[in-house]
């Protein structure tokens, strides 16, 4: 996954809340390289993201697409610190991020699985 398609599973399954505060973030996706490092501003109600990191801020989180999207939907930050991770500053403002984040699983329905021999597909 490119870091451009990580940024939009951000900017588009963060979930609002009024209990996370407004934190600035700096994503480093190791996979990536320059074009990976990402800038992340978390509010209450969404999270705007850039490819400009912010000058100063509150955390900076360095790990690679397949970790940081595996951890999206997690209160817990142990399993993205046990690949690798590496978090500098306030780990609470990457566990707002990382939790807020809710990707929706994919359905049987809708999943992306091959169409079998002789299988109906129904078109919309």
């Amino acid at each position: 996954m490119s870091a451009d398609s990580a940024m939009l599973s951000i900017r588009t399954f963060v979930a609002s809340t009024s209990e996370r505060p407004e934190a600035a973030l700096r994503i480093e996706l190791l996979d990536h390289g320059p074009t990976g490092v990402l800038g992340v501003r978390l509010k209450s109600a969404d999270a705007e993201v850039t490819h400009e990191p912010p000058d100063e801020p509150d955390a900076i989180l360095v790990t690679t697409t397949d970790a940081f999207l595996a951890a999206f939907g997690n209160d817990d930050l142990a399993g993205l610190v046990a690949d690798g991770a590496v978090i500098i500053g306030d780990p609470e403002v990457v566990r707002h991020l990382i939790a807020g984040v809710r990707v929706p699983a994919a359905t049987e329905k809708y999943s992306n699985r091959p169409v079998g021999q002789g299988e109906r597909v129904d078109r919309l």
